[in-house]
């Protein structure tokens, strides 16, 4: 059973482009370093559209391809800003159950208000 789940949610407007999107991309890969096989990992990105990247547990990608393609679609991307469509993908993929937890909660409740 999945204990801990950290769902990332990636602008990759052409604002993020160079040294933003690899300090973004940077801290992504220290948080999964840093985090047991067993927690899932749910990567997003957002501009015109929302694109999901992955969803699994850290032992089941590759984080440096992970890193790679969320640095290419920020180089690739231009026009509107998708980012409530990023964030409701997002939230509703949290379980009801985990909607509640003290992390999860202040987002969803971002969201809903």
């Amino acid at each position: 059973m999945v204990k801990v789940s950290i769902y990332a949610v990636v602008d990759i407007r052409p604002s993020m482009r160079g040294s933003k999107i690899r300090q973004v991309c940077s801290s992504i890969l220290d948080i999964i370093k840093n985090c047991p096989n067993d927690v899932l990992f749910d990567v997003t990105t957002f501009h015109s559209t929302t694109t999901k990247i992955v969803t699994a547990l850290k032992s089941g990608f590759d984080a440096q391809a992970i890193v790679k393609e969320v640095e290419s679609l920020c180089n690739n991307e231009s026009g509107m800003t998708a980012l409530y469509d990023a964030w409701g993908s997002v939230i509703n993929e949290i379980p009801s159950s985990g909607k509640y937890s003290c992390f999860a909660k202040i987002f969803y409740k971002c969201w809903v208000i």
